[in-house]
């Protein structure tokens, strides 16, 4: 480590902060750990040791900073660097939609249960139950395999209603984003939820459970929609069907939410950011 001139190691997860802190404690090298998970309860232990031996501790929102402080995390170790996206890579995906016949409900997330997908499925059956010709797509994968009864249950659950798909998991998904109209994401303490930038981009319009760590991009009724999942699905439903029928409010909200993540989180404002904190 010392002939490569080797002066920190950055762990970008708690996988990889695990295997860097024997070494970085060998050769007396600091660590920079980027935290963008949840903190599940077995692993609050794991996360305080590594955060009272990293030099800092970088965060990717205001919700994963307060969860970060309660661990808690000596003090002024946490640098708060929301995600910074390359926003030119997507463009080419950017694509107005014609001739639009029904609207395109989504919800893009691993097959895990705190993702929320029960609140999804809950939207989805009320909206259809009033007549609506607005399709629903669950969109995602058990990516690591460990959720199958999981993605069982959900696949059974959809069965009696043609306007709800699960596609699987899909690679690119700028194309499908760019397909949707409405993106729901009901996860509960979200990190920071990076679909919501994304979308935002694509000039979607964004649901977004309150608790998430990008809520705070979002004003209410002006660039997307905050709710509580805890209090049910019928503001949410009531809302969709409301921009069912308003084309104008959908593609007002829309650019509104482009305009608002377009510089505060492009990869050229960020990397500076990024700089300082190896400075």
């Amino acid at each position: 480590m010392k002939t490569n001139s080797i002066a920190s190691i950055t762990a970008n997860n708690l996988y990889a902060a695990c295997f860097a802190l024997p070494v970085c404690c060998l050769y007396d090298i600091p660590l920079f750990f980027f935290i963008r998970d949840n903190i599940k309860n077995k692993t609050r232990v794991l996360y305080r040791l590594l955060c009272k031996k990293a030099r800092t501790v970088i965060t990717v929102s205001e919700n994963m900073t307060a969860r970060i402080n309660a661990l808690p995390c000596p003090a002024g170790k946490i640098i708060l660097l929301e995600n910074g996206f390359e926003f030119s890579r997507m463009q080419k995906y950017k694509k107005p939609k014609k001739n639009v016949k029904f609207l395109k409900t989504g919800i893009t997330a691993q097959l895990v249960p705190w993702k929320n997908h029960a609140f999804f499925l809950d939207v989805a059956r009320k909206i259809i139950n009033t007549g609506s010709n607005i399709k629903f797509y669950i969109i995602g994968g058990d990516y690591f395999h460990e959720h199958s009864l999981y993605k069982k249950k959900l696949q059974t659950e959809i069965k009696p209603y043609c306007n709800i798909i699960m596609t699987g998991f899909i690679g690119n998904i700028y194309p499908v984003i760019n397909s949707l109209d409405i993106i729901i994401l009901p996860s509960i303490n979200e990190p920071f939820g990076r679909i919501i930038i994304e979308a935002m981009f694509f000039e979607k319009i964004i649901f977004a459970e309150k608790s998430c760590g990008a809520s705070r991009v979002i004003r209410h009724n002006e660039n997307g929609f905050l709710f509580s999942a805890a209090e049910g699905p019928d503001f949410v439903v009531k809302k969709i069907l409301e921009l069912s029928e308003n084309r104008d409010l959908r593609e007002k909200i829309g650019r509104q939410a482009c305009a608002s993540v377009i510089n505060r989180f492009a990869i050229k404002n960020h990397l500076p950011e990024l700089g300082k904190i190896y400075a």
